[in-house]
């Protein structure tokens, strides 16, 4: 488990998450599984890297437009996340709680879980096989295991790769101009640079026995604000420009987003997101 720095807090994930696209590919997805679940009986959920508690309390209100109810547990590595999705989650009508963790954490839970939502992170899991495990190994029979990710083999639309190739060297090009002593460790791989394709995830449900119950491309239209957002994120900058410092290479990325949107006469790029429901239906190999 690791602890978010206080620098990682300045450049957080928070405001991209603030986007109507982001809440709507989110929402989309929870929408489909808590559709799945059963509804004669109380349930337990986990949201697995919970953060702030945005997708939390999506399935907190999604359960209660159907009048359903559940235990939600949101497991977060970070404290001050933690504190900030506790006070979202104030006045839910659901049983709430959030616990400090990561996947390697799920078995200390001491619960059966009937779902378990893992949105937008699963492509930071540096071994994706042995968290699927272990997500496993919590869900009770027939739980469902639902998450997404816009960070995949397949998550650029076909005709948008100029972009990205654009906004790359412009970025790189204004840290030659500007910041010179910075160089960039090109032989490092940040977690969220990662990837896999949609049918390298479904393998592995496969193998730990989860057949897929849905599985989906939702496009979502990301205007420029959305790219500094993303681009002012730490993790995102790590993958983008390894070895810069992260206000230099936040700085740097925003200069290149807005060069591009000019160049291209642009007035947003879309993104596919990648949007997974499974069912476990067997029993989990141990490998």
């Amino acid at each position: 488990m690791i602890e978010t720095s206080q620098e990682h807090e300045i450049f957080s994930y928070e405001p991209f998450t603030q986007h109507a696209f982001y809440k709507e590919v989110n929402r989309n997805l929870v929408e489909r599984a808590v559709g799945s679940l059963p509804t004669n009986r109380p349930l337990t959920i986990v949201d697995l890297g919970s953060g702030t508690g945005a997708v939390t309390q999506m399935v907190a209100e999604a359960l209660s437009r159907r009048g359903m109810n559940a235990t939600l547990i949101g497991v977060e590595p970070s404290a001050d996340a933690i504190a900030r999705a506790e006070r979202r989650l104030a006045g839910s009508s659901m049983d709430v709680r959030f616990v400090q963790g990561d996947s390697a954490d799920l078995a200390r839970l001491g619960v059966s879980v009937d779902a378990l939502f893992f949105c937008n992170a699963i492509h930071l899991v540096p071994d994706k096989n042995e968290a699927i495990q272990q997500i496993a190994q919590v869900l009770a029979p027939g739980g469902l295991f639902v998450f997404n990710s816009s960070f995949f083999t397949g998550a650029y639309v076909p005709g948008t790769e100029g972009f990205y190739r654009t906004w790359t060297r412009r970025a790189i090009g204004w840290l030659r101009r500007e910041h010179p002593e910075v160089k960039l460790a090109r032989d490092e791989k940040a977690l969220a640079m990662q990837w896999l394709s949609g049918d390298e995830y479904t393998a592995i449900l496969q193998k730990h026995g989860f057949g897929v119950l849905h599985c989906s491309l939702d496009e979502a239209l990301m205007d420029l604000q959305s790219w500094h957002d993303i681009g002012h994120y730490w993790l995102f900058i790590e993958g983008a420009l390894p070895g810069a410092p992260l206000a230099t290479g936040a700085e740097a990325l925003r200069y290149g987003a807005n060069e591009t949107f000019q160049e291209q006469s642009l007035v947003y790029v879309p993104r596919n997101w990648l949007q997974v429901v499974s069912r476990l239906e067997g029993n989990p190999r141990q490998n």
